[in-house]
């Protein structure tokens, strides 16, 4: 029984994190382009309909892959009945790579193009207490999903990072196309007796507050994360803000050991309403 248990909880993580990156993919490379009148004149030298092509297959096997995955979970879950409607639906049309990828307009007006397919996996997962996020988390998983995508819009935008303000201001600018409440810094009351403190990006519609912090090459990450620990135990006292989001953008990312990076995380205990993004 606890060997079941154990592989319904990894196959929830996997579950949850594959639809995260088939999303954040998606969003990437075929929404974010269509958002900023300067992304079209952006690499014209690039061979776009290949890599187009190859992040489409990226999708189509990944797609593929969810569903098997949702199956398992399923079967877990001895739910025959749910099951059967699930494998009725989708078994048709997931080898049908067209089909598999066709997008739609979203369900609500201004929506962004979205995988028709992906959203019809979530209803069915919205089923289950595991997967079942209200409205406020969905948007923060948006957001989540754009601010992943920084070195993209850096890139796009062509930005010259000069520091933290150019990487944010870059970012920001995307983030007001979604999210029209968007704030600059200088607006919120983070007020303790000798200092104020200001995060880079305030949104009040999801009650979210963002932190940048840029780690130049052959700086150590470390100091960086007490930095926001800091900050985290400072970020009080304004009832607007609920969620706190530190993006750590890396010069080179490559020279940093991901493994060491999450457990250097970890052991800082950053509050459960704190996430760390690694950029």
């Amino acid at each position: 029984m606890l060997l079941k248990e154990k592989e319904i909880e990894f196959l929830i993580y996997e579950i949850d994190s594959l639809l995260s990156k088939l999303r954040n993919k998606h969003w990437s490379e075929f929404v974010l382009p269509t958002l900023h009148g300067d992304f079209s004149e952006v690499d014209k030298d690039l061979d776009h309909d290949k890599t187009a092509s190859d992040n489409r297959e990226w999708l189509f096997i990944g797609t593929r892959n969810l569903y098997y995955k949702i199956c398992l979970f399923l079967e877990l879950k001895h739910v025959q009945y749910y099951m059967q409607m699930f494998v009725s639906e989708f078994k048709p049309i997931i080898d049908k790579r067209e089909e598999v990828l066709k997008e739609y307009e979203g369900r609500y007006s201004e929506s962004e193009p979205r995988m028709l397919i992906l959203d019809r996996f979530s209803d069915f997962l919205g089923s289950f207490v595991e997967f079942n996020k209200g409205p406020i988390a969905l948007l923060i998983d948006k957001l989540e999903n754009i601010l992943e995508n920084t070195r993209t819009i850096i890139s796009m935008t062509q930005t010259k990072i000069r520091g933290e303000k150019s990487i944010y201001k870059s970012v920001r600018s995307v983030v007001e196309l979604v999210f029209p409440t968007t704030r600059a810094l200088n607006k919120s009351r983070f007020i303790q007796k000798y200092a104020t403190y200001r995060p880079d990006i305030l949104i009040p519609e999801l009650n979210t507050a963002i932190e940048y912090k840029y780690i130049r090459s052959g700086s150590k990450y470390e100091s960086y994360l007490t930095q926001i620990k800091t900050d985290a135990d400072n970020y009080v006292k304004d009832p607007e803000y609920k969620y706190f989001i530190a993006v750590i953008y890396f010069e080179d990312k490559n020279v940093i050991n991901r493994k060491s990076f999450n457990e250097a995380v970890l052991e800082k205990g950053f509050p459960d309403n704190w996430k760390i993004i690694f950029c």
